[in-house]
């Protein structure tokens, strides 16, 4: 599929945002509570998750946003999980980008959605 300019844009701001929130989870040595009973280290650990397991993870994920940045063409070559995270971006942040380019935006979308259309009738 080809991006105009505008939707590049938009792509590498996702990015942007997704290796801040990477860095800043990679660099805290405790990873907090997410509730009052459990720590996050605890809840990997039910789920045979180690810290380093997990980190290693994060850093893929690091890697595969960062070659999206470099080449925004490749959004529909990231993994599931990484484009669930990217649109889950998108929707979140929508507001930065929705009178800036709001063609761009709306006409991002509607590839998201025909990808994902196309890709459910292969499955």
């Amino acid at each position: 599929m080809i991006f105009t300019p505008a939707q590049q844009n938009i792509i590498k701001e996702i990015c942007g945002i997704e290796f801040e929130s990477l860095e800043d989870i990679l660099q805290k040595p405790v990873l907090g509570a997410l509730d009052d009973d459990f720590s996050v280290e605890e809840i990997l650990e039910m789920y045979g998750c180690s810290r380093k397991d997990f980190d290693e993870n994060l850093i893929d994920t690091y890697h595969q946003f960062q070659v999206l940045h470099d080449d925004p063409e490749g959004l529909f070559k990231l993994g599931r999980y990484e484009i669930l995270i990217f649109i889950q971006i998108l929707h979140l942040l929508e507001n930065r980008w929705k009178d800036t380019y709001p063609n761009a935006l709306i006409n991002l979308w509607n590839k998201i959605f025909i990808w994902e259309a196309a890709n459910e009738v292969k499955n």
